[in-house]
């Protein structure tokens, strides 16, 4: 089944995204040609191992706490807190808390 991406122009509700539900999946609101948003719910405990992505990615707390953790340093992201990646730097996300995240990825052509 293909995923139902929001049209470009079309609103997002992000108070929506806030709340953690268990069982709920992570999606992929919107894919443009160099732009995705994506909302990624994480459990505690959840670790999503080391990797890297070929664009700059932005990730947004909306709920919960995560640790980013990169080569030689560990980056601790609360609730309405984000910060930004550069393009293929390696780093690896553990929930604290259960998580609801907004990811912004910018692909390169």
């Amino acid at each position: 089944m293909a995923i139902q991406h929001a049209s470009l122009g079309q609103l997002i509700d992000l108070k929506a995204l806030t709340e953690f539900s268990a069982g709920t999946p992570s999606t992929s609101l919107i894919k443009a040609e160099q732009l995705q948003l994506l909302h990624l719910l994480l459990p505690a405990g959840q670790r999503l191992s080391e990797h890297k992505l070929a664009g700059e990615l932005c990730i947004q707390c909306l709920a919960g706490r995560v640790r980013l953790d990169m080569p030689g340093t560990h980056l601790p992201l609360s609730a309405g807190q984000l910060t930004v990646l550069r393009a293929s730097e390696a780093h690896a996300v553990v929930a604290e808390l259960d998580s609801s995240l907004l990811l912004t990825l910018v692909h390169t052509i």
